[in-house]
């Protein structure tokens, strides 16, 4: 009766330790308007040892939104761009931000969305650094994934940006997308 009396007392100081040790480690909510630059509206802040530290969500849902202009006309998007981001901040300024992306629609020649239209995707996440802490530009990134693709008819890889993007301007990857190629492979594949 006595050792399962100490196995319960365990477990229960085990669990009151486990408890307390998670409420520390999320630190305490930060408002984020006190943050330079804030973050994006419904941003959730806390602290995590020195620095703050944001969760973000950037959801957008266009609808026959104009994309790009090809020599055939303007690409409209109608589909889905998800972000997700971290944002790092120290004494309130922001010094580093994650983001990873994941793009998906489709892209017509019609400002309705009718007609023939190509598959559009991304999947990417990017790292910026701020030597300023605190600054309003979009301080230094790298960027590393699949920027864009365009899919359909006789396209195959012939519409892509992926890889990896440096600051620097240093590119390893796949880069077809936006030469005047892959533009007419757009209109040739929208049957214009």
């Amino acid at each position: 009766m006595r050792r399962v009396s100490s196995v319960i007392v365990s477990l229960l100081t085990g669990v009151s330790l486990l408890s307390a040790g998670a409420s520390v480690a999320l630190g305490a909510s930060v408002d984020p308007s006190t943050l330079q630059p804030p973050p994006p509206p419904d941003s959730r802040c806390h602290t995590a040892g020195r620095q703050v530290i944001c969760d973000t969500v950037l959801n957008s849902f266009p609808v026959n939104e104009p994309a790009f202009d090809l020599p055939c006309g303007t690409l409209y998007f109608t589909g889905t761009d998800l972000r997700n981001g971290l944002r790092f901040y120290t004494d309130g300024l922001m010094t580093r931000r994650h983001v990873t992306s994941r793009l998906r629609g489709t892209l017509t020649l019609s400002p309705t969305g009718e007609g023939p239209y190509l598959d559009l995707s991304g999947h990417l996440n990017w790292w910026s650094w701020w030597p300023v802490p605190g600054t309003p530009d979009d301080g230094i990134q790298t960027n590393h994934g699949l920027d864009i693709r365009v899919s359909g008819p006789g396209i195959a890889s012939g519409f892509m940006l992926s890889g990896n993007f440096q600051p620097d301007g240093t590119v390893h990857g796949h880069l077809t997308a936006f030469t005047d190629e892959s533009m007419e492979l757009l209109c040739t594949a929208l049957g214009a």
